[in-house]
């Protein structure tokens, strides 16, 4: 891996508004300031906050593309398929469903990676009467990251316009802290870094979400920032490597491998 920020233009947007009280409120001001990013040529990258943020990421997609003409990789510990309830049109658990039952993006372009969350009957047969693709954590046990990894790259390969959504509570929790959710599985940082870059060569990627970083629950020395900060890069450095057509998800600088390697 080498470093390529240098070859393209990054700017800091600054915050977006989050009513404290209200989900659906914050979800209009995500999709007003997100538009205002897509008019402006750019791709958004947001990073921190609860994942109920999904939902106007979501509609700010739909506004750009039209509905069902982008789809969406989600990498999470939980499938945030809740039906609408709990008080709340909009909670962090129910992105996803809220998505497909409105018809933002179609189930069948929807792949979640990483899920090992509890679940009812109910959600389940919802996730298979939409065709949703899952890979749960028992088969990155089973089969090992690598593997499934590729698995996913094949499955969103020919979606034209992808949205990426992190919940950073899907690595194992010794790597993340820093977050509400955390689960004592999931990959390491280095394997998401490595799945963001391979991402960024590989897919036309329309948005990135890092979500559920809570800088008040990070370590003393912000490890959990620094793994933010790090999918980031990576991201961006698949994103110039796309930009010199480059097209193996994971080349890697020659100058970067010594002989024998």
């Amino acid at each position: 891996v080498r470093s390529s920020l240098h070859e393209i233009n990054i700017a800091d947007y600054g915050n977006i508004k989050r009513h404290q009280m209200s989900g659906e409120k914050s979800t209009e001001e995500i999709r007003a300031v997100l538009n205002e990013i897509y008019d402006g040529g750019a791709i958004p990258m947001v990073v921190g906050g609860s994942h109920d943020n999904m939902y106007g990421e979501f509609l700010a997609a739909a506004d750009k593309y039209g509905k069902g003409n982008f789809g969406v990789l989600h990498l999470d510990s939980h499938v945030d398929a809740a039906p609408i309830g709990y008080g709340y049109y909009v909670h962090n658990g129910n992105g996803i469903y809220n998505g497909v039952e409105m018809g933002l993006f179609k189930g069948t372009d929807l792949v979640q990676v990483g899920i090992t969350s509890i679940m009812n009957d109910e959600i389940l047969a919802w996730l298979k009467e939409n065709g949703i693709r899952v890979h749960y954590q028992a088969e990155i046990e089973k089969d090992g990251w690598e593997t499934v990894m590729k698995r996913v790259l094949e499955e969103v390969k020919d979606i034209e316009n992808l949205v990426v959504t992190i919940d950073v509570d899907v690595m194992n929790q010794i790597y993340v802290p820093g977050t509400g959710g955390r689960e004592p599985d999931g990959p390491s940082s280095e394997e998401m870094m490595r799945m963001m870059r391979a991402l960024g060569i590989q897919n036309n990627v329309v948005l990135v979400e890092i979500t559920e970083y809570n800088p008040l629950l990070d370590s003393k020395n912000n490890q959990t920032a620094t793994v933010v900060r790090k999918l980031m890069e990576h991201y961006l450095d698949g994103l110039a490597a796309r930009k010199r057509a480059i097209e193996e998800p994971f080349n890697v600088d020659p100058d970067r491998v010594g002989e024998g390697l």
